[in-house]
């Protein structure tokens, strides 16, 4: 291991260096090196002349810094955890059948086969740098419950509506209605869900996207049956007030706060932006959209929850603008598939963020460059296709820096993938069990 001693000016304006060392992101940073043997770095950080802790990090992830007036640069970006954790977790009363665990190169399946009827009892969890952007207590975009029963109830929702039939999740949850097929992919930075019910087939795809604060939710749906399908697809996230902690205490002022924009197809957060804020997050859909809400309570209805929402049950949106109360942003999307099509629609959660002197384009009307940008970007698939492929290729650079080739498979893969991308996680999460710290 090679070692390195950093001198990190404590003067604004330096390099940035002071930043850097306060954010504490700047622990585990390794620099890049031409051999690929320096897999892993001692670094000795020097403010002024106080020396700080020395710590080991990983030589292919950090960022562009300027130190001691020296350019040192490492691979990939600090400020963005392009990294996607997916949690499955099956409720042992619903779990039938087999449960095979296969590889697919660095791509780990999890399939659960039912024989007969069964039902496919599971739901991902996903907490990524998308449900939250550099501080996940005072700048987190989607609500969390902590402690909540059940678990994993919150943030991001799909819900599939044919016609009079029953609402489902292509994750299972909220809604628990029982899948004729399901499955869960976690793979290098990326979840994906391929679930059917009653000939619809629903695949689905997250995933942070390489320089860009934002979130990619890909979906495809296709009939498999002989007969045409009319079909409902919502995709509702459920903002947080921006503080995590005040999000779920301050009643009395959080529930008069909330504010709200909508565009075609993209719906603001816009919370304290007026106030006292100069970010703001946003959802959209790169395709045409047949209805929206900003409005939780209108969305659920009367003493209603997240398993069974009014609209969706009722096929329908109400058009709602949100002043105070629970803010959310839902989009509702009508198609009718004939035998064998395939549909497919790319909702976009991002945040943005304006100069202060550049907050408002018109009075009430915040400046939406940011977001403009990103939809536009990923308004065509093959955008998205091709940020999925940079980000494979990112992964498959970082993780070839060091490999192993022994006679044992399980081996190679723990070592070369799994053991390498935990140290990612570690990196990115800093061994925390809370998700607002």
């Amino acid at each position: 291991a090679a070692h390195y001693r950093l001198a990190a000016t404590a003067t604004e304006g330096a390099a940035r260096g002071k930043r850097c060392v306060a954010m504490r992101t700047f622990l585990g940073l390794g620099l890049e090196r031409n051999t690929a043997t320096d897999a892993t770095l001692g670094i000795d950080v020097v403010v002024g002349s106080t020396v700080g802790t020395r710590v080991i990090g990983i030589a292919t992830m950090g960022a562009e810094l300027h130190v001691a007036g020296e350019l040192l640069r490492a691979v990939g970006a600090i400020d963005h955890a392009h990294l996607l954790l997916g949690i499955a977790s099956y409720p042992g009363s619903r779990l039938r059948g087999h449960l095979s665990v296969t590889t697919k190169g660095r791509l780990v399946v999890l399939g659960l086969h039912h024989p007969g009827r069964g039902i496919a009892a599971a739901h991902a969890a996903h907490h990524v740098d998308g449900h939250h952007n550099r501080d996940a207590k005072l700048q987190r975009l989607l609500r969390y419950r902590y402690n909540a029963v059940p678990g994993d109830i919150g943030g991001r929702f799909y819900y599939i509506k044919e016609a009079g039939k029953p609402a489902w999740n292509p994750g299972y949850l909220p809604s628990r209605t029982a899948l004729d097929h399901y499955e869960c992919r976690h793979g290098m930075g990326y979840t994906c869900f391929d679930s059917s019910k009653d000939g619809l087939r629903v695949q689905a795809t997250f995933f942070v996207p390489l320089g860009e604060n934002c979130e990619l939710h890909d979906l495809v749906l296709t009939n498999e049956t002989a007969q045409a399908k009319t079909v409902h697809l919502y995709g509702c996230m459920e903002w947080c007030l921006w503080n995590a902690v005040d999000d779920a205490q301050n009643y009395q002022r959080n529930l008069n706060i909330a504010e709200s924009e909508v565009e075609l197809g993209v719906i603001y957060h816009k919370t304290e932006y007026r106030e006292r804020r100069d970010h703001y997050a946003f959802y959209g859909v790169n395709v045409p959209t047949q209805g929206f809400d900003t409005d939780r309570n209108t969305f659920l209805g009367h003493m209603g929850d997240w398993s069974d929402p009014q609209l969706v049950r009722e096929e329908r949106s109400a058009g709602s603008h949100i002043v105070g109360w629970y803010p959310i942003g839902c989009h509702r999307l009508d198609r009718v598939l004939k035998p064998g099509e395939s549909v497919r629609a790319t909702f976009i959660l991002g945040y943005g963020r304006n100069d202060r002197d550049k907050k408002f384009l018109a009075p009430g009307v915040i400046r939406k460059d940011t977001a403009h940008r990103v939809m536009e970007k990923f308004a065509d698939f093959s955008a998205v296709d091709q940020a999925k492929e940079a980000l494979a290729r990112y992964w498959d650079e970082l993780l070839s820096k060091f490999q192993l080739q022994s006679h044992d498979e399980k081996l190679n893969r723990m070592v070369n993938i799994w053991h390498q991308y935990q140290c990612m996680v570690t990196f990115n999460m800093s061994r925390s069990a809370s998700y607002y710290e």
